[in-house]
């Protein structure tokens, strides 16, 4: 999770350059999906506050989250 097939963050231009344009696997999102998919909780606003809770422990603060994204 979080880089693709190349090994570049999962958002890099360069990724997509360096194959004339396109994703080198178009199924590179499934991971993501299915790993938040065993994220624990009765419902998607359970499950994501521990989606969000866990990665702000990681960055060591809390994250502010774009609702608009």
């Amino acid at each position: 999770m979080g880089v693709n097939n190349t090994g570049l963050p999962f958002d890099s231009i360069l990724a997509i350059e360096l194959n004339r344009g396109s994703p080198m696997n178009p199924m590179v999102n499934a991971g993501a999906l299915a790993t938040t998919g065993l994220a624990p909780g009765e419902d998607a606003t359970v499950r994501w506050d521990f989606i969000h809770l866990g990665l702000s422990r990681f960055a060591g603060r809390e994250l502010d989250l774009d609702p608009e994204v």
